[in-house]
C-alpha cells in the first residue's frame, strides 16, 4: 500500500516537474465522456505492448523513462508569456496486492488534497474502459497549475495518465489534451 501511495504522489510531482519548463497549472456517479473525434490523420501514435496513445505531430514524445514516466508528450511554448510546457505523461505501478479502481482513486484523492485543491472527481465509463478522473489545481514554483489525471487499474497494474497546464490556459489547452487523453487505450 505504501508503494501505491508513493506512485500517486510521485505522478503528481512528475507532471508538475515536466510542466514547469519555461523560457528564461470519490464520489460522483459514473458519467459517459463526451464524444471527441480523436486523432487527426497527421497525428502520431505511440504504440506499446500494453497501451497506445495518439498525439499531434508537433508535440514532442519522450519515452526514455526519465523521472519514472513511461512517456511524456509535451507541447512547445507558444509565446514568451508561456510559463508552463503543457504535457501529458503516464506512470505504471505494479501493484503487489489486488486493488480496485475506487480504492486506488480514494488513496490518490487523500494524498493530493494535502497539496492541491480538488475541483472534480468522477468515475467515467466509456466504450473502451472505465477510469477515474480527477481535476485539481494549485501552485508549482509560484505558477498556478491545473492538472487532470485519469486512473485505470488492470491486471494488478495502476496506470496514471495526466495532463497539466497553467490555470490561465487550462480551458484552451484542454481541448487538445482531451483528444490526446481520449486516444489512450489499454490493450
Amino acid at each position: 500500500m505504501k508503494k501505491l501511495i508513493y506512485i500517486i504522489v510521485m505522478s503528481v510531482f512528475i507532471i508538475a516537474l515536466n510542466a514547469c519548463k519555461t523560457d528564461k497549472g470519490t464520489g460522483d456517479p459514473a458519467k459517459k465522456p463526451k464524444d471527441n473525434s480523436i486523432a487527426q490523420e497527421d497525428w502520431k501514435t505511440f504504440d506499446k505492448e500494453e497501451y497506445s496513445i495518439q498525439y499531434p505531430k508537433n508535440w514532442i514524445l519522450e519515452s526514455s523513462g526519465t523521472d519514472g514516466t513511461m512517456f511524456t508528450i509535451a507541447s512547445s511554448l507558444t509565446s514568451k508569456n508561456d510559463s508552463i510546457t503543457e504535457n501529458v505523461n503516464m506512470q505504471i505501478e505494479n501493484l503487489s496486492e489486488k486493488v480496485e479502481l475506487e480504492e486506488f482513486a480514494k488513496n490518490a484523492i487523500t494524498k493530493i488534497e494535502s497539496f492541491f485543491t480538488i475541483l472534480t472527481k468522477e468515475r467515467v465509463k466509456s466504450d473502451k474502459d472505465d477510469y477515474y478522473k480527477l481535476i485539481f489545481s494549485g501552485d508549482k514554483d509560484g505558477v498556478g497549475v491545473k492538472i487532470e489525471q485519469h486512473y485505470r487499474v488492470k491486471n494488478n497494474k495502476a496506470y496514471v495518465i495526466g495532463f497539466m497546464s497553467s490555470k490561465v490556459d487550462f480551458d484552451k489547452d484542454n481541448v487538445i489534451a482531451q483528444k490526446i487523453l481520449s486516444s489512450f487505450e489499454l490493450k
